[in-house]
């Protein structure tokens, strides 16, 4: 997948695996767009997803869970159920964007 985003011209900071990796990289590197996968293991991406918001970084969240399952916060923001298709991703971080 993050050759793809690549290939669409895309600058990837990640993977994270975990929440303590994606604050790190935030706080690190500056991002317009985000993708959240709500789930990540042990934790949600709750916490990735309201920096994000506070600091109106624009984000998507993907998931194997319905929207209505997932933490509030993922409510309001678009969201891509896996499995993802490289373009559905793409046209949605473009929206984003816009």
């Amino acid at each position: 997948m993050i050759h793809e985003l690549r290939n669409a011209g895309f600058k990837t900071l990640g993977p994270a695996v975990n929440v303590i990796q994606a604050l790190d990289i935030i706080q690190r590197d500056h991002c317009d767009v985000a993708v959240l996968d709500i789930n990540l293991v042990s934790e949600t991406s709750e916490t990735v997803a309201r920096l994000l918001f506070d600091a109106k970084i624009p984000f998507l969240a993907v998931s194997a869970y319905s929207k209505q399952q997932a933490p509030e916060i993922f409510k309001e923001v678009p969201m891509l159920m896996k499995p993802i298709r490289s373009r559905s991703l793409i046209t949605e971080l473009q929206r984003c964007l816009d």
